[in-house]
């Protein structure tokens, strides 16, 4: 049986077994769906998708008859594509999200143009660009042609090819929330999307869910971004070929968004999405928290510590220890009376400091002694079962009931209860804990969910398709349970925010001023609202990394106050960690020390390592300037306060895949030692920049002529952190103090990068620090400064008259990478003498205080 004719005859069995194989996956992998009425309108298409005849349902369901395609061309560099059922309406995301409405746009303006194929139906988006040439190139940007489709009652599914250079690979990021690497893999991983407290759950949906990635491409150095707007339960499955979404309600509403920069991308989806909140100035400053202490003295004597040992603070955290028995709004009377929490405030706030407590959403059933839950019922304003009963379910202080902050009533009970307990001590802020929401029991103590087989009608608790494989009751409440809003199985992702965005407007009435909201709960445009942490970590040294990928990513999708718990908050840290973590936490967005009633204390002076701390404290508040010019610019057009490498050198592949190294706005960088007992780092410098040693001016590196970056190793105590200021740059400092109020009126310094032509830019921005926006006004202050021909000058930005009377002083300016051989240097015209150019090439001038402020200021040197 082995002639020529058997072989001959065996091989073309296998031909067409092969070619039926690859036959049938193409016919699964295409649409059911046959586009009709296509019609062009003023803004972009409308069109109808009707199911062919010939479709068979399957275990998912049947794919609906008819659906409605609209396509709008919403802005120069933004379109939505919706596709939703034709003949009754479905659950979708509120329209509060999306804070930039479409203008009117015409598609042969837009940067974005959209191709369809009718039957099977399909689409593909692409995106114009200029090449460094000026040529007008075309690049796909989602592309639906010969993937699968589904549009069932509760399973949608889309597919997009992934376009790049095959000799790359795609780099995509964003789909949070999880404990992961900031460039997402791409081995046919799946990201699952529901808002879960996912205890120390690696690769796992966490506390937040936000449908939106970008992909970058150095190849031809550009990046776009793409949201997919739905709150249900869903896996986003991502391979080198193909990013596909799967969702069990809700429409498909995608918003497209041409970049081509990244950084355009990231402001282009947070002016859609809502912009970052300006933060009170004084949070920008140090917090200190522990879950565990044992009562106000124990508190009272970790504030005396640091103030004993000179380190900046500006924030004392409470956890749930303050509590009667967990309840909510109480203080424990033994070992937190009421009484002495105001005393212990006031103490705060008279040496310029401030209290913020945790606050969780149940509300415990006990209504003998505690009249909060008793108002809650009275209200009507709670979760309920699906028989219209208070949904129950367990977490700290036992059973409990959850408020619905989507109904009128919820938000009233929760203002009254809220102002009563903030005032009743001078609580600063608030910390939303637990809002998922978060329980002890899958579903509810009192209509626990079966297992078992879907109905053959739509049933919320059991979906026939399980995002994440792991039955969505797990640790929360039922799926059918109801807020106003709706459904949980379409609204759970939403309930933290809601609780937010009360909780933010009730502060603002008590203070009139902006209000400090800490969640852990995330969704689309959290940070128009609050701040966040990454939630709980533990003490290693991978936490210690994870923690750059989870600022970055967070950060780029608009939650710009955003900070891991410093030293760790489960197990114990050690002494070289926790020096390691608090050299780079110095440098986050929001800089919290956390941790847990049964680790080991991990206050500086426990771990002997008070110098080095106050230190690198120094360092931030020095720097808190900065920091707030960085939170304006994303408040006012986007951005984010944390950086890749790659978003400000785009066409370096090697940066691209760098997640161990962040910019902090365009001026620093910073190169943390990650590794346990490592004594030296590996920093990467991408082509087209000079770097500059931050704290000495020396100049390190010189990339501007080469075609690549480069590698150098740096030697690190366990005590430093290696920092850089990248050429072209421009800082404003303030000198440090132990809280910002003390702070107050200090003078500046500049703290200026030359690039290759000896210029530089930078921007600065001042109000009060804590005046809502509709109060600000005119009374800000916004100054450029430009260096250009051995010339700086601080120019106003906006003509302001607070800007024009602005009383900062300037005392020293340094500038890196000057030429030897200066003989003269003038300010404001007069010759100066206090200067000099040391052994690594830092122009200093010193004693300016008198002499120097902001409005037109200018220094010039021969």
């Amino acid at each position: 049986m082995s002639s020529p004719l058997f072989l001959a005859i065996l091989l073309l069995a296998i031909f067409l077994l092969s070619s039926l194989s690859h036959a049938s996956q193409r016919s699964a992998a295409s649409s059911p769906y046959t586009l009709t009425d296509l019609i062009t309108t003023k803004q972009g298409y409308t069109g109808t998708l009707l199911l062919k005849s010939q479709h068979q349902s399957d275990r998912y369901g049947s794919n609906l008859p008819k659906l409605q395609l609209s396509v709008v061309f919403e802005s120069k560099t933004r379109l939505r594509v919706k596709i939703v059922d034709a003949e009754k309406s479905r659950w979708e995301v509120p329209d509060y999200i999306v804070k930039q409405k479409a203008a009117s746009q015409k598609p042969d303006d837009s940067l974005l143009r959209v191709e369809f194929q009718k039957d099977p139906f399909a689409f593909r988006v692409f995106r114009k660009r200029a090449t460094s040439s000026g040529e007008i190139r075309e690049d796909i940007i989602f592309d639906t042609f010969g993937t699968e489709f589904a549009f069932k009652d509760q399973y949608l599914n889309v597919k997009t090819n992934l376009h790049y250079e095959q000799a790359s690979k795609p780099r995509i990021f964003g789909l949070g929330e999880r404990f992961l690497s900031f460039q997402l893999p791409t081995d046919n991983h799946v990201y699952t999307m529901f808002n879960k407290d996912n205890y120390l759950a690696y690769d796992k949906n966490l506390y937040g869910s936000h449908p939106f990635y970008m992909q970058h491409r150095p190849e031809i150095g550009a990046s776009h971004g793409v949201l997919l707007l739905n709150s249900n339960a869903m896996d986003v499955v991502l391979s080198n070929q193909t990013l596909e979404y799967r969702t069990i309600g809700g429409v498909m509403d995608f918003f497209f968004f041409a970049g081509p920069s990244p950084k355009e991308v990231v402001q282009q989806y947070q002016q859609l999405t809502g912009l970052s909140y300006m933060p009170l100035y004084s949070t920008l400053g140090f917090h200190m928290c522990r879950y565990g202490y044992k009562n106000i003295s124990h508190v009272r004597d970790v504030v005396q510590k640091m103030d004993q040992y000179q380190l900046p603070m500006d924030v004392q955290w409470l956890d749930i220890d303050y509590m009667r028995g967990y309840r909510l709004f109480t203080f424990d009377p033994v070992n937190f009376p009421q009484d002495e929490m105001k005393k212990f405030v006031d103490e705060l706030k008279a040496s310029g400091k401030h209290l913020v407590t945790i606050i969780d959403p149940g509300v415990k059933t006990d209504t003998d002694s505690y009249p909060q839950y008793q108002a809650l019922l009275d209200s009507g304003a709670y979760v309920k079962r699906a028989d219209g009963k208070p949904l129950v379910n367990v977490v700290w202080p036992g059973e409990v009931i959850f408020p619905d902050f989507s109904a009128q009533k919820g938000i009233e009970y929760w203002k009254k209860e809220v102002s009563q307990f903030v005032q009743s001590v001078g609580i600063s802020g608030l910390w939303c804990d637990m809002n998922e929401i978060a329980g002890f029991v899958n579903g509810s103590v009192t209509a626990p969910i079966a297992a078992g087989r879907r109905n053959s009608e739509f049933n919320p608790n059991n979906p026939p398709y399980v995002p994440g494989g792991v039955r969505l009751d797990e640790k929360t409440v039922s799926l059918d349970a109801t807020t106003e809003m709706g459904l949980q199985y379409n609204t759970h992702n939403l309930y933290g925010q809601s609780e937010v965005i009360a909780t933010k407007t009730i502060l603002e009435e008590i203070t009139q001023k902006r209000a400090f909201v800490l969640t852990r709960s995330t969704y689309v445009g959290s940070g128009n609202y609050s701040a966040m942490w990454l939630g709980d970590n533990e003490s290693t040294y991978y936490q210690l990394k994870l923690s750059l990928g989870g600022i970055m990513t967070m950060n780029m999708l608009g939650v710009q106050s955003a900070g891991a718990d410093i030293c760790g908050f489960e197990k114990n840290t050690t002494q070289e960690l926790c020096k390691r973590w608090t050299s780079l936490g110095s440098f986050y967005p929001f800089a919290r020390n956390h941790n847990f009633k049964d680790s080991i204390d991990q206050e500086p002076w426990a771990l002997d390592m008070i110098d080095m701390t106050r230190r690198h404290l120094l360092n931030r508040y020095s720097l808190l300037p900065y920091f707030y010019t960085l939170f304006y610019e994303a408040s006012q057009v986007g951005g984010n306060i944390w950086r890749p490498l790659f978003q400000l050198f785009p066409d370096d592949d090697i940066a691209a895949d760098v997640d161990t190294e962040v910019f902090v706005g365009d001026a620093i960088m910073l190169s943390p030692v990650l590794d346990e007992g490592a004594t030296s780092v590996s920093a990467y410098f991408p082509a087209g920049g000079i770097f500059y040693n931050y704290y000495s001016g020396k100049k390190v590196i010189d990339t501007t002529s080469s075609s690549s970056g480069e590698r150098l190793r740096f030697e690190c105590s366990v005590e430093d952190i290696i920092v850089h200021q990248l050429g072209g740059s421009a800082i404003v400092r303030q000198k440090p103090e132990v809280n910002t109020r003390v702070q107050e009126g200090n003078p500046y310094f500049l703290q200026i990068a030359s690039d290759k032509r000896g210029e530089a830019f930078g921007q600065v921005y001042f109000d009060d620090g804590e005046s809502l926006k509709e109060d600000i006004g005119d009374k800000y202050a916004l100054f450029d400064i430009l260096m250009r021909q051995q010339t700086i000058k601080i120019a106003l930005h906006d003509d302001t008259q607070y800007a024009k009377a602005f009383p900062g002083r300037i005392a020293e300016v340094f500038v890196y990478g000057v030429k030897q051989g200066i003989s003269s240097v003038s300010v404001n015209g007069e010759p100066v003498s206090d200067w000099h150019v040391n052994e690594n090439g830092v122009l200093r001038i010193v004693n300016l205080e008198t002499v120097l402020g902001f409005p037109g200021a200018s220094i010039h040197w021969e």
